[in-house]
């Protein structure tokens, strides 16, 4: 003989979730549900419900806007079964409700708690969306894709450049460094000039004086965005290696001996310097230490007068 018997499945209805559970023989069991995982009761809402299982395995269909309860920021009903599930990496839900989750706006991902979006890697929000950052897409750093040139005047370098694509829509600066090289290594430059400065740059040139003939240079232009993005990250292109000569420069791959000896001589000029400095302090701590010496031996102890006994005469000898 076999024997069978009629169950309620485990369901979730409006984000309350009910446990499977065994029917009765004839009418209904009343079964109480609790607000499913990561889901928390409507405002003023009684954290348990119930609802009915019908002697046929059926759920009753619950009543009243009361019976509800709603995911959390984060998480959106499941469309298989309704319980809460979280938002995917490219999407997110701000609020606590039953909405489904939002796709997070261009070169945007979702944070770890899947409540707003940020930035990939190398990307940007412009500084007029701060204020709808789930919202707002965000943008490649303007980025010079071709090295710049090198030309000679009789006063110096002049560098030039073509400007990056700007899709941040905002304001670029340029900043510039120089570097003398030798055959193996570069150093930054000393004593070079810049016209009309360095730093904070709104053209795409440069001049660039007061360099060493014969030296081996390269020059490093920097992409400025600073209302958007620190220094860190700024991004840079770098020319060939420029060679200064007395009447021409002229792009190149090799080292002059020139470089070599430059880059020695500043190496040495510092390290003299540094040996210099040491010999100065212990010629210094020498000659405090001989002038402790001399004055040690040269205190006079005072000494004290002891009174000895003497020894006492019989009376007879007085």
């Amino acid at each position: 003989m076999k024997m069978y018997y009629y169950y309620c499945e485990e369901t979730f209805i409006k984000g309350i979730k009910f446990e499977r559970t065994l029917s009765p023989t004839k009418g209904f069991k009343n079964v109480t549900g609790n607000c499913s995982e990561y889901a928390i009761p409507q405002n003023g809402a009684k954290a348990s419900f119930n609802i009915h299982c019908y002697s046929n395995g059926t759920w009753s269909k619950p009543a009243g806007d009361h019976l509800n309860c709603f995911c959390i920021e984060g998480f959106a009903p499941d469309k298989t079964n309704g319980s809460c599930s979280s938002c995917s990496n490219t999407s997110f839900k701000k609020k606590i409700s039953n909405d489904n989750c939002t796709e997070c706006p261009a070169n945007t991902v979702s944070n770890v708690n899947r409540n707003s979006c940020v930035c990939k890697d190398g990307y940007y929000k412009r500084s007029s969306d701060s204020s709808q950052s789930e919202s707002s897409p965000c943008y490649a750093l303007p980025e010079i894709r071709e090295k710049p040139r090198a030309r000679l005047f009789a006063y110096g370098v002049e560098l030039s450049w073509t400007a990056p694509k700007n899709s941040l829509n905002e304001i670029i600066l340029y900043n510039v460094t120089c570097f003398i090289c030798s055959q193996r290594i570069c150093i930054p430059c000393q004593d070079e000039a810049y016209h009309p400065s360095s730093n904070n740059l709104r053209q795409t040139s440069v001049i660039v004086s007061n360099l060493i003939a014969g030296g081996n240079y390269v020059f490093r232009v920097y992409v400025s965005v600073k209302d958007v993005v620190p220094e860190g990250e700024w991004r840079y292109i770098e020319t060939d290696r420029v060679q200064v000569t007395s009447d021409s420069v002229k792009e190149t791959t090799d080292c002059t001996d020139n470089s070599g000896i430059i880059i020695n001589i500043i190496i040495a000029t510092t390290v003299a310097g540094v040996f210099l400095s040491i010999i100065i302090v212990l010629f210094v701590k020498y000659k405090r230490l001989k002038r402790d010496l001399r004055l040690l031996t040269h205190v006079d102890i005072p000494l004290k007068a002891v009174d000895t006994p003497q020894e006492s005469l019989p009376i007879d000898q007085v």
